[in-house]
């Protein structure tokens, strides 16, 4: 059997070290509204690759450098209407250098693929978030959360120098994704309280490999609903919950396989779960 990969302890001993300078001002307009404006860099260590093969790409045994990231965020935050409604927006702006990437190649067997992590490319990612919760009446509340997000690989170097962002995308990158809830509370006396909660979540069509379309990615948007009962005893000691996941039994993927044929993962079905606690 042919070793492709052998990395030493020597060419393993290597280290990564970077300054993350972050920077935020804000200005509070009045008690219940505030805006504010920040700066962050960040970094992914470097590392190496277990997987990759050194038959293929030499300098695999030299590792992959740290990937690093430049944020810029606008953001507003507020309590309005007597506390009743809370109202949070945010932009950002982020910048990927170095970005690390993984780069399967199919190869002869008995190798089959070689599975790189490589300083392939830089990305642009650019989106906005809303969040709001209001409470209707006493028992009453409602929450909402939209989000959207444009990301964008501006330049991936292959193995031989070119660039072929153009075939490239952002994994698990939708463009838009949100959730709607509402949750009641009802007060029972001596009986105790029940709360009532039920909510959507929608996400947005998105790739499960950067540089392939496949079978296995989630190319349809979808929404699932969520529900569960949740009662507390007076003396708080009690605690019995019924939750059901995935209502509707929606069929969606969350990741899978593009090597030996395409495998799909999906996420669970229809999930009903009961509970009963006891607190000392």
């Amino acid at each position: 059997l042919q070793v492709r990969t052998d990395i030493s302890d020597k060419e393993a001993k290597k280290s990564w070290s970077e300054i993350s300078p972050s920077a935020k001002v804000d200005w509070r307009i009045n008690d219940n509204m505030m805006v504010y404006v920040s700066y962050a860099e960040g970094f992914k260590s470097g590392g190496f690759d277990m997987r990759g093969d050194a038959i293929k790409s030499p300098n695999i045994a030299e590792g992959y450098d740290p990937e690093t990231v430049k944020t810029w965020e606008l953001g507003l935050k507020s309590q309005l209407l007597d506390d009743r409604l809370r109202l949070n927006v945010t932009a950002f702006d982020m910048d990927y250098s170095d970005m690390q990437l993984t780069v399967q190649t199919p190869l002869p067997p008995p190798a089959i693929f070689s599975s790189d992590v490589v300083n392939a490319g830089t990305a642009k990612v650019q989106g906005a978030e809303l969040e709001a919760t209001a409470q209707l009446t006493q028992g009453l509340s409602t929450s909402l959360a939209i989000g959207y997000m444009n990301a964008e690989l501006v330049e991936v170097i292959d193995g031989g120098g070119v660039d072929v962002s153009d075939t490239w995308e952002m994994l698990n990158a939708p463009n838009w994704s949100g959730q709607f809830g509402l949750n009641y509370n009802v007060e029972m006396g001596s009986a105790g309280s029940m709360v009532l909660n039920s909510s959507l979540s929608y996400r947005g069509a998105s790739r499960n490999f950067n540089d392939v379309e496949c079978s296995c990615d989630q190319d349809e948007s979808y929404t699932l609903w969520d529900a569960a009962a949740i009662w507390y005893s007076e003396d708080a000691h009690w605690t019995a919950g019924l939750t059901i996941k995935n209502i509707e039994n929606k069929s969606y993927k969350t990741g899978g396989y593009n090597s030996l044929g395409e495998l799909a993962f999906y996420g669970a079905p229809r999930t009903l779960t009961a509970s009963l606690a006891y607190q000392f």
